[in-house]
């Protein structure tokens, strides 16, 4: 009868650890998402103008581009009211390639090492930043001035706005963005050295 009493003994050892591995493991998992969660936020706390303006500066240039050529076009076909509009483009594509040579060549923010811009083809995340964490786009001590930033969600509301200041790293932009969830366009106008100024409208997401 000892004997037999064992074996339920053993049983009821082997369960209690058994499920207090169990409960480990999903402690040890929510840890593990809590702690990513809270590292996403912090990625998600600072958007470096040199990689995202330089991204967008891309995009512009490419949609410009088709333009005049879309215009060239409508010219060759007779349509003569569209010269100044010609002039007028090729302009702006000066003006886009001017400003997405100097993004390249910024220089770092003091205490970071971000990655080299990239065009939206091979890095994505340039060209649509999720903001809903965002405090500050990094700017340091680059010849660059955003005269306005605000951003609009999908019916217009303003869900952020941004202004001049100082950071951690240097000049930044400081922004205030609002809880929101889906897309959005960041509307930003950009002067650099005083002289090119170019607004871009940057795609950006919420939750």
């Amino acid at each position: 009868m000892k004997k037999m009493n064992v074996i339920p003994l053993i049983m009821s050892v082997f369960l209690l650890f058994s499920c207090t591995e169990q409960e480990q493991i999903i402690s040890e998992s929510i840890a593990e998402k809590s702690i990513a969660k809270e590292n996403q936020e912090k990625e998600n706390v600072f958007l470096y103008a040199q990689q995202v303006f330089y991204a967008a500066t891309l995009e512009k240039i490419e949609q410009l581009e088709n333009q005049l050529i879309e215009l060239s076009g409508k010219k060759e076909n007779g349509e003569k009211d569209v010269i100044n509009e010609i002039e007028k483009t090729q302009k702006e594509i000066s003006n886009y390639k001017e400003a997405s040579v100097y993004f390249f060549s910024m220089r770092p923010p003091k205490g970071l090492r971000p990655r080299p811009p990239r065009p939206c083809r091979s890095e994505k995340s340039n060209c649509n930043p999720k903001i809903v964490f965002l405090q500050q786009i990094v700017i340091g001590e680059n010849e660059l001035e955003v005269s306005s930033l605000e951003v609009n969600n999908n019916e217009g509301e303003v869900v952020a706005k941004g202004q001049m200041g100082e950071g951690k790293y240097g000049r930044t932009v400081n922004v205030e963005v609002k809880e929101f969830e889906g897309q959005a366009t960041m509307h930003v106008n950009v002067l650099i050295e005083n002289e090119t100024e170019i607004s871009l409208d940057i795609p950006v997401r919420g939750n």
